[in-house]
């Protein structure tokens, strides 16, 4: 359960009287928010409502192990840019846990505000996510094993979609070692360096091709671009294509041009098609369909940045 379904229960539990009774005066632990232990973690917050408060105060469980596993994240990486990306993925991480064991420990009323005391066991928080951990290991091991028979185009996207993932899987080492500090991480600790390592000997040298129909043209720059940014230049050894179809839908309404593109991709070594995906890129432009075309492109350009390469291919 996620942190915003949270709230109509903790309304049902403060209406049943079930939390501490309304005071006048400002509770210490409203002042001075009682620490995380062993066993226990806690959220405090002051709001309009008793459910808002809960809410806000089960947010702030998940910001104290955000805080907790920051050390974790700046030793797991010293590049800027993926610490960034790692913090992106803790914080969704956090959203996607189930907080139902959250315990409601006090309530207060303060000018016309509720403060709250919430509470959940550490052991929760440490078995949800040492159970991602182990999930997204097992699933990333099995891929590139399984990769192993395939094409060598199979196997550069099978490794590069598992280079995407790791911001991700460093993001649930630091979270499950920020919780339970006794935790056995080493096996996700080897698995990230191997995919760093792997990912980058089997690059080397190699060059993919992009073609394009006539629509899809506007995209091809786009994705060379990406591809040189991993290291896969053109001039080495040639593994496979990527071909690119688009389908544009075109609107002029309020003196703008507005594009739809269905943008397809499709992977291939041959005959065999190793990956395919397919995206929706709305743009538009005061000046022209040409325009908004190019900023489909930069669209395009965005979502790489964000979701990586091979995701965005459909490996």
């Amino acid at each position: 359960m996620r942190l915003h379904f949270i709230a109509v229960s903790a309304f049902a539990l403060f209406i049943s009287g079930c939390l501490t009774p309304e005071t006048p005066k400002t509770p210490a632990w409203v002042e001075s928010p009682p620490a995380a232990t062993k066993t226990e973690l806690y959220g405090v917050s002051v709001s309009d409502t008793p459910a808002q408060a809960f809410l806000s105060a089960t947010g702030g469980i998940a910001a104290t192990i955000l805080n907790d596993a920051e050390p974790r994240i700046k030793h797991l990486s010293s590049d800027t840019k993926m610490r960034q990306r790692i913090r992106t993925a803790a914080k969704a991480i956090m959203g996607e846990l189930n907080y139902s064991d959250i315990v409601p420990k006090e309530q207060a009323t303060l000018n016309q505000q509720t403060a709250v005391l919430v509470s959940i066991p550490r052991k929760t928080m440490a078995r949800q996510l040492s159970s991602l951990l182990k999930q997204d290991e097992e699933q990333i091991r099995s891929s590139i094993e399984n990769s192993k028979k395939h094409s060598m185009l199979e196997r550069l996207g099978t490794m590069g979609k598992a280079y995407e993932s790791l911001p991700r899987l460093l993001a649930e080492i630091a979270l499950a070692e920020a919780v339970d500090p006794a935790l056995e991480s080493a096996s996700g600790h080897a698995l990230a360096e191997k995919i760093a390592h792997d990912y980058n000997a089997i690059k080397f040298g190699l060059n993919v091709t992009v073609i394009s129909d006539a629509e899809g043209i506007v995209y091809v720059d786009t994705l060379y671009k990406a591809l040189r940014a991993q290291g896969i230049v053109p001039g080495g050894k040639q593994i496979g294509t990527i071909l690119i179809y688009a389908d544009a839908q075109q609107q002029h309404t309020l003196n703008r041009y507005e594009v739809t593109m269905r943008v397809r991709f499709e992977s291939t070594d041959g005959d065999i098609s190793a990956a395919k995906a397919e995206h929706f890129l709305r743009a538009s432009s005061k000046d022209s369909y040409t325009e908004a075309n190019k900023r489909s492109a930069t669209l395009l350009a965005k979502q790489i940045e964000e979701k990586g390469l091979f995701h965005t291919l459909g490996f």
